[in-house]
């Protein structure tokens, strides 16, 4: 996965941009350990860390631009700083588009009990079972395998997987 930093910039409508946007993104982290030549450091901060202080590792690792919300007092050489209000806000705007929106191509159907609860105990009754597997037959054998996930779902001591009716290892 790549993308140039221009296009990057192009999503984030208030941004000052501090260095060259001619360089070419391999990978995106707000984690500095995991920082490797051609990323993208965010600095995010947290309750009880700011990652603002680890841009200097994240630049001696080989970052080529860093998503910031102030500029350091001494900003890392060879290092592009995007400077935004909010670095989560804009991570939510940049990191979708650079893996090519992956939850487009997502199917997901979640089935919850009431407060959260899973289907056992008083959730379990036979009529939620059965309004259960009413669904899973109706569902679209296609859409269940082709997935990019893989999904088992059990009730009791039945369980499914991708749509197939399967009994579990004792």
């Amino acid at each position: 996965m790549e993308k140039s930093l221009a296009s990057l910039l192009n999503l984030l409508p208030e941004v000052k941009t501090l260095g060259s946007a001619e360089k070419i993104i391999t990978d995106i982290t707000a984690d500095s350990r995991t920082v490797q030549a051609g990323s993208l450091f965010i600095a995010l901060r947290g309750a009880t860390v700011d990652g603002h202080k680890f841009l200097p590792m994240a630049a001696a690792k080989g970052a080529v631009a860093a998503l910031v919300e102030e500029v350091p007092q001494e900003p890392p050489e060879g290092v592009t700083l995007l400077v935004v209000p909010d670095t989560r806000a804009a991570m939510e705007l940049i990191t979708p588009y650079f893996y090519d929106y992956p939850g487009k191509r997502l199917r997901m159907v979640g089935v919850t009990g009431t407060n959260g609860a899973n289907y056992h105990g008083r959730c379990g009754s036979i009529h939620n079972h059965t309004l259960l597997c009413a669904f899973l037959c109706k569902v679209d054998k296609n859409a269940l395998h082709n997935c990019n996930s893989f999904v088992i779902l059990r009730i009791q001591k039945r369980s499914w997987r991708n749509n197939s009716v399967f009994q579990p290892k004792a």
